[in-house]
């Protein structure tokens, strides 16, 4: 049980650039002292993680396009690693990240915790379907484009 726990907590927090998110992806108001106060009284690891989920799953959520709140710009369905664009700029979707985050989605669908995952499941099969197609640095889909690892949240080829 702790170990998938934790496990569920690193996927969550996969693509949390900011660390404490409000637990609607769409209102990222709250107040960072009260909930780091609140965490530290934890001494229990179920307590901590029944108070963390929501927040985790709502940075999780925040992070995917075009409705997150931190994916301004972002294609529907693209999941971005950070809203971050200086120091460091890293505004990208990465291939594999994406896919850790989109199978605990997945999972979470599937297993009847949240039956309103669905539009995100089927925007993110769309942008991984067009994504494959955009000749990049490693090639076209039939010449090994398929194992370039990040692209730019416009679906576009990362090329610098």
């Amino acid at each position: 049980m702790l170990f998938s726990t934790l496990l569920s907590f690193g996927c969550l927090a996969l693509f949390q650039a900011s660390s404490i998110a409000a637990v609607s992806p769409n209102d990222l108001s709250f107040d960072k002292k009260s909930v780091l106060e609140k965490r530290l009284t934890y001494t229990n690891v179920d307590d901590y993680a029944t108070f963390q989920y929501p927040i985790a799953l709502a940075g999780l959520l925040a992070n995917i396009g075009p409705n997150g709140a931190k994916s301004s710009g972002a294609k529907s369905g693209v999941v971005i690693a950070s809203p971050s664009t200086s120091n460091p700029d890293y505004l990208y979707t990465w291939t594999r990240d994406t896919s850790l985050v989109m199978k605990y989605v997945v999972d979470r669908y599937t297993g009847g915790r949240d039956s309103t995952l669905r539009t995100t499941i089927d925007n993110w099969v769309a942008s991984s379907a067009r994504i494959q197609q955009v000749t990049n640095p490693s090639g076209t889909v039939s010449t090994g484009g398929l194992g370039e690892p990040k692209f730019l949240i416009s679906e576009a080829a990362f090329t610098g």
